[in-house]
């Protein structure tokens, strides 16, 4: 009986999972209805139908279902990423949403920036967005996460057609940075008629020291090694902080 037991406890997690990961479906349709790669501005990116998701009942079922989540069943590092990735896109949706912001999450800022001035609760604690970028995912030390946290405008990186999963976000992750560096409208790209030049998203330089402790050079060298070298340098782009929405015709 004692060996019989462990047995039917882990079928019984595969039946049934954690909550954690009960609002994964929801937001998988969320992300897959409302969001669509676009141009706008000259640069290329993936789009949201703010108007739409708004009406969206699944919108509130996800909200509900990522605030009462114990965060003590999310075990494993890959968990707790793709949560708190998961949480940090959406709460930023959800600020847009509820505030009936159409240009950009910029305006929404005051005496404090977006980033800080507006809360929500997850397992009765509350967390900016800043909270949750800085406090949650910076402390594993993988630049990778910048490059999914879609922070609204056209610049940012895109916020994904699916949500992240515990089993699928190390792939995830190298998608998106391969995504972003293979965007030439704000990625990366050279600089023409500058020599040895390169120009960046300005995330290189807001978390500069997220990779490789500020050598930002020595980290693109594994994705440009015939481009980057010693005495390469590194502009970036201007940032476009209009709302990444789907163009109105």
């Amino acid at each position: 009986m004692k060996t019989v037991l462990p047995i039917i406890f882990n079928l019984f997690l595969c039946l049934y999972p954690s909550q954690g990961w009960a609002y994964l479906d929801e937001l998988d349709s969320l992300l897959k209805a409302h969001v669509t790669p676009v141009e706008a501005n000259d640069i290329k990116y993936n789009g949201v139908d703010y108007d739409h998701w708004s009406m969206d009942l699944n919108h509130a079922k996800v909200r509900k279902e990522i605030q009462k989540v114990k965060l003590e069943t999310l075990k494993t590092k890959e968990q707790k990423m793709a949560f708190w990735i998961n949480a940090y896109n959406f709460f930023i949706v959800d600020l847009l949403i509820q505030k009936g912001e159409r240009d950009g999450i910029t305006d929404l800022s005051g005496v404090k920036t977006a980033w800080d001035r507006y809360i929500w609760s997850v397992d009765g604690d509350t967390y900016t967005l800043n909270d949750i970028k800085d406090k949650q995912l910076k402390p594993f030390n993988d630049p990778r996460v910048y490059f999914a946290l879609a922070c609204a405008g056209k610049s940012c990186p895109d916020l994904r057609m699916e949500a992240y999963r515990a089993e699928d976000i190390e792939e995830q992750l190298d998608d998106q940075v391969k995504k972003l560096l293979q965007n030439k409208t704000k990625g990366f790209d050279l600089v023409k008629g500058e020599i040895n030049t390169v120009r960046v998203n300005e995330i290189f330089k807001w978390e500069e020291k997220e990779f490789n402790k500020g050598n930002v050079k020595s980290w693109l060298l594994r994705y440009f090694p015939l481009v980057i070298n010693a005495a390469t340098k590194i502009k970036y782009y201007d940032f476009d902080w209009s709302l990444n929405s789907q163009p109105r015709d």
